[in-house]
């Protein structure tokens, strides 16, 4: 997959690993993982996974095809602690996903963005769809932002 970062790929066999992490695996971090994927996916090893089992959300793929961001073939994935014993980094996307006192992967570095669960909106399929463009466009927006703390260089989409 081609990226946005204007940077020559890193050559070291290790990849820092970046595990996205809340509730159901259904919105936030399968936003993040996919726009991260997007703009760095030569750059770290990039997963995402839920506490609890779900599915993904369909307003998830449809506010991500709106923006070219393809989610073909990606499924929800629950959290295996023994699959990730100790990550670079762990960005929590959601407060629920802290709440439940579920052990959490080590890691170098803990992050927490926290964003609304764009799915507790009542309201026509209208407002819930603007309710899920606003989530997409906080995470796009705090993935651009880390990348440049990162000391990434970014183009637009």
């Amino acid at each position: 997959m081609g990226n946005h970062i204007s940077a020559n790929a890193p050559y070291a066999a290790h990849l820092p690993t970046v595990m996205l992490v809340c509730r159901r695996n259904a919105i936030q971090s399968q936003m993040a993982e996919v726009l991260l994927r997007h703009y760095a996916g030569d750059y770290f090893n990039i997963q995402s996974a839920g506490i609890s089992s779900g599915q993904i959300h369909p307003l998830t793929i449809a506010t991500l095809e709106e923006i070219g961001m393809d989610m073909y073939g990606k499924k929800a994935v629950l959290l295996n602690q023994s699959a990730m014993c100790t990550v670079d980094y762990l960005i929590v996307c959601d407060d629920s996903a802290r709440a439940d006192g579920v052990t959490l992967p080590k890691a170098a570095q803990y992050l927490e963005w926290s964003f609304d669960d764009p799915s507790a909106i009542d309201g026509s399929q209208a407002e819930q769809f603007q309710s899920f463009r606003q989530v997409r466009d906080q995470i796009h927006a705090q993935v651009r932002r880390w990348l440049i703390d990162q000391h990434m260089a970014i183009a637009a989409i």
